[in-house]
């Protein structure tokens, strides 16, 4: 597969390790390696979802739109996983935005396993500062929060749905379609339209995936703005997700 897409599967693989461990060049993640094997150059990550995400970085540069698209990477792994089928787990800390923990190195029982990097006490103090959305951990749990409600008053996000993929014209971009499995729901659809990329992106939908695309203005579950999936580009932010249903359906 990845050789039809036109990249070298080894190389590829040695990019993401060096990528997601910090040292490959422009990477704004933190983390480290775990099982690395100098002679096969193979080897895991480690690290928390925020320090993988960036955030770690962009609070010790005191970089605040660093920490911006940070938050916005993390709430559209954890947006597009609760759109998809089966259960979405939160890794504990995840919800706020927990980083790297170091300290395990001093710990002669841990020292030696880098996943102690995540696998950290859940941090009480920060959890209670959760209210004061100045903080980045605390605009995740807001978000997260409000993809939770969403997901659990949508019968359209669930185990239960199948899922389809529609193309667009951006690689860096995937348009996502749940439906019911069940006959009685033809006519309803959920489309989920993500932005993997740090830039502004103007998304045409191939809509001859299905004909509902064709069909009324869409409006997003979470920020409640309305967008036309046929005919016009749909205007996303850097790493923005948008959770869309029908007017129709809406009303």
């Amino acid at each position: 597969m990845a050789r039809s897409l036109g990249f070298d599967p080894f190389l590829h693989k040695r990019f993401l390790i060096s990528f997601y461990l910090g040292a490959f060049p422009g990477s704004f993640s933190r983390g480290e390696l775990y099982e690395s094997d100098p002679k096969t150059m193979d080897a895991r990550n480690c690290g928390t979802c925020a320090s993988l995400c960036g955030l770690e970085k962009g609070l010790h540069e005191r970089d605040e739109y660093q920490q911006e698209l940070a938050v916005k990477r993390i709430v559209l792994l954890h947006g597009f996983c609760m759109a998809a089928n089966g259960i979405p787990v939160i890794y504990s800390g995840d919800e706020i935005g927990q980083l790297n923990d170091y300290s395990y190195i001093y710990d002669m029982h841990k020292a030696r396993d880098s996943r102690f990097l995540h696998r950290q006490s859940f941090d009480w103090a920060a959890a209670s500062k959760r209210s004061d959305l100045s903080l980045p951990g605390s605009q995740v749990f807001r978000k997260l929060h409000r993809f939770i409600m969403i997901r659990k008053g949508q019968d359209m996000m669930g185990s239960a749905n199948k899922l389809n993929i529609a193309g667009t014209d951006d690689p860096g971009t995937i348009c996502m379609l749940v439906e019911p499995r069940d006959v009685y729901g033809q006519d309803m659809m959920m489309v989920v339209l993500a932005n993997f990329t740090e830039f502004q992106k103007n998304v045409m939908v191939e809509t001859t995936s299905s004909p509902l695309l064709r069909e009324d203005d869409w409006t997003d579950l979470a920020q409640g703005k309305t967008v036309r999936l046929a005919g016009d580009p749909v205007v996303l932010g850097p790493y923005e997700i948008l959770l869309l249903t029908r007017n129709s359906r809406n009303g």
